[in-house]
């Protein structure tokens, strides 16, 4: 994977997100996402999370923007804790638009 950004230059990644997950974010209980790593993250790149149902297979309308504070599962010394091919990052809530169903 590449990732021809400068060294400050930050990214918005848009993430589909389960609506149960979605509601954790929303309620401050959840600060992290699990993902493959298959995408140029970085700390401080912005997170577009579209709470997306599934078994209907489209968007609920509910969304927020997050920012990522951490990357774990990266060093050497991490992976053991961590799924091959995934990392754990650390966010923080900015703002979201949350539809009532």
């Amino acid at each position: 994977m590449n990732d021809f950004r400068m060294k400050n230059q930050r990214m918005c990644h848009e993430l589909k997100i389960d609506p149960v997950y979605f509601r954790d974010l929303e309620l401050g209980s959840k600060t992290f996402e699990i993902r493959k790593d298959d995408r140029p993250f970085r700390v401080n790149d912005m997170l577009l999370l579209q709470s997306f149902d599934r078994e209907a297979n489209e968007y609920t309308g509910s969304m927020v923007f997050a920012s990522v504070t951490g990357i774990f599962g990266r060093e050497e010394n991490e992976k053991k804790f961590v799924k091959e091919g995934y990392v754990i990052l650390s966010i923080d809530l900015i703002k979201s638009r949350y539809v009532i169903d």
